[in-house]
């Protein structure tokens, strides 16, 4: 007996899928935004199994994505931030020739 024969991986047909891919993307595409937080809610909002919606992202055909906005700041933040840079600007007193101290206009005769 061969003892290769015993170890040797069978072949294996593909399992088919209920689904074709386009079909998927509609139905994830057309879901709230708010049910796409994880794979659960994705799934449930699809009614399309979560082993589905894995291994398409295993596969790399389903990506993750991450969305947010940045908040603006505050006007207290803006006074904090504009305090911490200008502590940190090193500039000696009474000491003339920076370009920045004096503001040049051209002369009109």
């Amino acid at each position: 007996m061969d003892a290769r024969a015993l170890f040797a991986e069978r072949p294996r047909k593909p399992k088919k899928t209920k689904r074709i891919k386009d079909e998927i993307a509609r139905l994830v595409a057309g879901g709230p935004l708010c049910d796409h937080q994880s794979l659960e809610s994705l799934a449930n909002a699809t009614a399309v199994p979560k082993t589905t919606l894995w291994r398409h992202l295993k596969s790399g055909w389903l990506r993750r994505a991450v969305s947010y906005v940045t908040p603006t700041l505050t006007m207290e933040h803006k006074e904090h931030r504009l305090r911490y840079c200008l502590m940190h600007v090193h500039r000696p007193i009474g000491v003339s020739g920076f370009k920045m101290d004096h503001i040049s206009t051209p002369n009109k005769r």
